[in-house]
């Protein structure tokens, strides 16, 4: 809303304002009396530039017989949004039952499903179940029977990207989403998905489920790989050697919410449009547990396991980063229904 200028009586400004509805240009009267006369403010901010050359011609000459004449057929616009607002009313009570959260996300209940399920065939991360099936099929590095090479690098130089990449490089370029589906315990789960529901509920039933799968590839693809990259003595994940098998010990959906939380957080700041809202203590709290897991790394047990027990929080920071690009670029754009 932006001010277009202030008329000396009330009565001027009410003409100008009935003219300017007849132009389909929505404004309204401001009834306090400022030091300068009655303001008027312009809703319609694309109007604006046509309301400013009405307002320059109407100073010019106010009793022009086309401002009273407006009078009327603003009167009989303003009853006919009048209408059609009770009418929308109506209908948000008595319209039809509002749809499940498969209906409404589905996306985002299928992806809480598959970690459900995994969690239950890993045992929810047990370090027992790391050379199962699952653990090998959906973590960072999987190598069986690593090379002389790799089992050289993983005793004397660990951080080393060869190692680090040793699956992706072998084409296995799904390890850099699948990680998300892996927890550690019953509290990292929990905690995920209620998250991954909330958060998800919003982004999908405001965006759609393909615009609610782009922002979970890139949260995923960017957390985990920044996570399982940077060097373990500033916190990254790095693959150990068990029973012939090279295999990093690395999980959960938190980069992916931290890029959900990111990307609803930027749109909700810059683009007032989109009309996604989030409480302040929600912000707040998610912010506060990204800080408080980087100054105690050694809460919980989220990537535990032989390579350590440390928060995984360039997975929470990437995730988070990536969202918020993706909310505040011009890519953003790309996700209004």
């Amino acid at each position: 809303m932006r001010l277009l200028g202030s008329l000396p009586t009330e009565s001027e400004a009410s003409l100008l304002t009935a003219w300017l509805l007849t132009q389909s240009i929505d404004c309204h009267v401001d009834p306090q009396r400022s030091e300068s006369g009655f303001e008027i403010w312009v809703k319609d901010e694309d109007g604006f530039p046509t309301a400013k050359a009405e307002f320059a011609e109407f100073k010019q000459n106010p009793k022009a017989e086309k401002y009273r004449s407006a009078v009327a057929q603003a009167k009989q616009i303003h009853q006919e949004q009048v209408a059609k607002q009770k009418l929308y009313q109506k209908n948000v009570r008595t319209g039809p039952v509002q749809k499940g959260i498969f209906e409404t996300a589905p996306l985002t209940m299928v992806l809480t499903l598959i970690c459900v399920v995994v969690s239950v065939l890993t045992d929810f991360g047990s370090s027992e179940k790391h050379e199962f099936a699952v653990a090998r099929a959906l973590q960072f590095v999987a190598v069986d029977s690593p090379s002389d090479e790799l089992q050289r690098l993983e005793e004397i130089n660990p951080d080393s990207l060869d190692l680090r990449l040793a699956s992706i490089y072998r084409g296995e370029l799904w390890r850099t989403v699948s990680p998300i589906f892996y927890h550690y315990g019953t509290f990292h789960i929990i905690f995920n998905l209620y998250w991954l529901i909330y958060f998800g509920r919003i982004i999908e039933g405001r965006y759609g489920t393909l615009s609610m799968a782009m922002i979970v590839v890139f949260s995923a693809i960017f957390s985990n790989v920044l996570q399982c990259v940077v060097p373990a003595s500033v916190g990254g994940t790095v693959p150990f050697l068990t029973s012939n098998l090279l295999i990093t010990a690395f999980g959960g959906m938190s980069g992916v919410i931290y890029g959900l939380f990111g990307f609803i957080w930027f749109r909700m700041l810059y683009d007032p449009s989109s009309r996604l809202k989030l409480p302040q203590v929600t912000v707040i709290l998610m912010i506060v547990y990204l800080v408080y897991c980087m100054v105690a790394p050694q809460i919980g047990s989220v990537t535990g396991g032989e390579s350590g027990s440390r928060v995984a929080n360039w997975a929470h920071g990437g995730g988070m980063v990536m969202g918020m690009l993706l909310g505040l670029s011009p890519i953003g754009k790309m996700f209004k229904k």
